[in-house]
C-alpha cells in the first residue's frame, strides 16, 4: 500500500522506496520521535523506522509483514516475495 510522509528538515524529500513499513510501525517511530514511551504490558508489533524514514538507513527495519483480514490469515510479504490467499481457517 502506498504510504506518504513528509517532515521538512527531517524526512529526505523525493525518496521512493519498497521497502515494507507497517501501519504499526508508526506508532513506535512516532513515539520514538517525541520521546514517548512505548507500553511494556503487552506486545507491540511495531518497530522503530527513525533511521530508514530519515534517510540514515536505506533498508527498513521490518522484513516481514503478515496480513489477515477479519479474523483470517489472508497473505505474507517477505522482502520481496508475497504470498496470498484465502484460507479457510
Amino acid at each position: 500500500m502506498p504510504f506518504l510522509i513528509r517532515w521538512p528538515g527531517r524526512i529526505p524529500p523525493n525518496r521512493v522506496s519498497n521497502e515494507v513499513v507497517h501501519a504499526a510501525d508508526l506508532f513506535v517511530t512516532l513515539a520514538n520521535w517525541v520521546d514517548g514511551k512505548v507500553p511494556k504490558d503487552r506486545t507491540i508489533d511495531g518497530v522503530d523506522q527513525s533511521d530508514f524514514l530519515a534517510g540514515k538507513s536505506e533498508k527498513s527495519a521490518r522484513e516481514s509483514v503478515v496480513i489477515y483480514v477479519s479474523n483470517k490469515l489472508f497473505g505474507v510479504k517477505w522482502r520481496n516475495w508475497k504470498i496470498a490467499y484465502q484460507g479457510n481457517g
